[in-house]
């Protein structure tokens, strides 16, 4: 049986090995986003319904109903971007954090970036978010 496997034109690719999803070396080596997050931030490029889509058609493709598919580690992924020192990557996940319906788990990290992101962007675009979160636990 064939592995779901994501491949995005850029050469990047992820395989579902196990219960979880794995960045694949161009060696053929795996890591998780835990060992290795920075290998999933590319992923950060597409909103988090293309993200869905994505995993939905390789399981699809390897003939796994999608209720058994589990989903990419999203919010592992968007705390590795949002955690990280480059500017790309930190208003990519701003904008998947904003997306995501559990932002509350990345509050710690959004308002790191209020204070320490990298660019005065990056750094209104996390108190525009922080400033969301607030509103909503108002609510």
């Amino acid at each position: 049986m064939n592995k779901p496997t994501i491949k995005l034109p850029s050469g990047h690719t992820y395989v579902l090995e196990d219960s979880g999803w794995v960045a694949v070396y161009r060696d053929g080596r795996t890591v998780t986003v835990e060992i290795a997050p920075h290998m999933f931030w590319i992923l950060l490029q597409h909103n988090l319904n293309e993200l869905s889509s994505m995993t939905t058609q390789a399981c699809l493709d390897a003939s796994i109903r999608s209720e058994q598919c589990p989903p990419l580690p999203v919010e592992d992924i968007i705390r590795g971007g949002l955690t990280s020192n480059s500017a790309e990557w930190q208003m990519l996940a701003l904008e998947r954090a904003a997306e995501f319906d559990k932002t509350r788990l990345l509050e710690a990290e959004i308002l790191q970036l209020v204070t320490s992101g990298k660019t005065q962007a990056i750094r209104h675009r996390a108190l525009k978010l922080r400033a969301r979160l607030k509103r909503q636990r108002a609510v």
